[in-house]
């Protein structure tokens, strides 16, 4: 869905036109229908569900209306009337106010971030592109490109230099977060955790039933939750090509980074160390506890041996342990 920052705006100027913070479901759909650009590529329904994404509008679902917000009020007086291009000042709000907001956390947004380099020949911030980019990343650097804060030269995507303050007031509060730790937040992590290992659960009760042993699943043991001293989360069974049944650890992580990640202890290591072959990793990403969803499992077997020494994997160290003689 390719939803252009002007397409955003010019859905706050509806409000602004009709002089009313509230739109009904359909109303506001018809009304946006008949004043989308014609070269627009995102349908209404998109643009909507876009502009609730990043907090322009609301649904209160007990009327089924749509509320917008002070931002996106902001946004129509800035954009003053439906266009085809969005307008300096209302460019200006989303970008700093949504894009550049560390606090909205939109995923795509810090991925591209997390990519950036400085490029002291035109002292600025450069992005490296990867080879295969995802197609949410390829439209938001779009409409980045669109809110004037990406430009390019000579081949390469390039931060205008008016907003570095901005750029570096948002990859500072980024680092800030990651300096509080991965314990920063551990109820939250641990819903992730929770909604990832009940995931891995269902998969391994389906990967049974598709092998032809049900009478397996009721052995499913699960011990996340209970007893986290074990440096894994569930038992499950694997079979040989013999039909010989072996019992399998599995650890499951789950991240909402669009990339499969984890964090894995150093008792999980040397857990993993010991059994060997039969212990497993399932990853989850792009974790969503509102829709209770997620991508995966990517699955890594003999979990030990391959993620020391597969080049498969970029390995860093997130803890170190130091003690003064």
């Amino acid at each position: 869905m390719k939803v252009c920052a002007v397409d955003l705006a010019n859905l706050c100027v509806i409000y602004r036109n009709i002089g009313s913070r509230y739109l009904n479901g359909g109303k506001l759909e018809s009304i946006l229908r008949n004043n989308m650009r014609l070269s627009a590529m995102a349908s209404p329904k998109d643009v909507i569900s876009e502009a609730q994404l990043v907090k322009l509008i609301s649904h209160d679902q007990n009327r089924d209306f749509y509320v917008i917000s002070k931002l996106g009020l902001l946004i129509a007086d800035g954009q003053k009337e439906i266009q085809n291009e969005i307008v300096q000042t209302a460019s200006k709000l989303l970008l700093k106010d949504v894009y550049l907001n560390h606090e909205n956390n939109i995923q795509t947004v810090r991925d591209i971030f997390s990519r950036m380099d400085v490029d002291n020949r035109f002292s600025t911030f450069v992005y490296n592109r990867k080879e295969e980019e995802e197609n949410d990343e390829t439209i938001m650097l779009m409409r980045l490109s669109e809110l004037r804060l990406l430009e390019h030269k000579e081949n390469k995507i390039l931060v205008n230099r008016e907003y570095i303050h901005d750029v570096n007031e948002y990859l500072h509060a980024l680092r800030q977060i990651q300096r509080m730790g991965y314990h920063a937040d551990s109820q939250f992590r641990n819903e992730i955790g929770k909604l990832a290992e009940q995931l891995a659960k269902e998969y391994e009760a389906e990967r049974l039933r598709s092998l032809g042993y049900s009478e397996l699943i009721p052995f499913i043991t699960h011990y996340g939750g209970v007893d986290d001293s074990k440096g894994y989360d569930i038992q499950s069974y694997t079979i040989t090509d013999k039909g010989v049944v072996n019992e399998v650890m599995i650890e499951v992580k789950g991240s909402m980074h669009d990339c499969y990640q984890l964090y894995w202890s150093k008792n999980e290591r040397e857990v993993a160390k010991e059994i060997g072959f039969n212990y497993w990793i399932y990853c989850y990403k792009n974790v969503d506890l509102k829709k209770r969803t997620a991508e995966g499992p990517y699955v890594i077997r003999n979990s030990y041996y391959e993620i020391e020494h597969s080049d498969k994997y970029d390995v860093e160290a997130a803890e170190v342990f130091v003690k003064v003689n």
